[in-house]
């Protein structure tokens, strides 16, 4: 969907952290969540998305586990 652009990575990661606000009272699944970092990143993997300079996973939002060092 992002390469054919039925969606792009800012609405995609808009819609994720939506989805976080939701549930994660009752979850507790994150401990940080760096919502403007995260748009901010989205952008530019529109933009390099646009540009077809892509890997598998550009725009694609994704979560670090809390056992990872950071």
């Amino acid at each position: 969907m992002l390469k054919k652009g039925e969606i792009s990575s800012v609405e995609l990661t808009k819609d994720v952290l939506s989805h976080i606000d939701k549930s994660d009272a009752k979850t507790h699944c994150y401990v940080t969540v760096t919502e403007e970092a995260a748009l901010q990143q989205a952008q530019a993997a529109d933009k390099c998305i646009k540009a077809g300079d892509t890997t598998p996973l550009t725009g694609i939002p994704a979560a670090i586990k809390d056992n990872m060092c950071t």
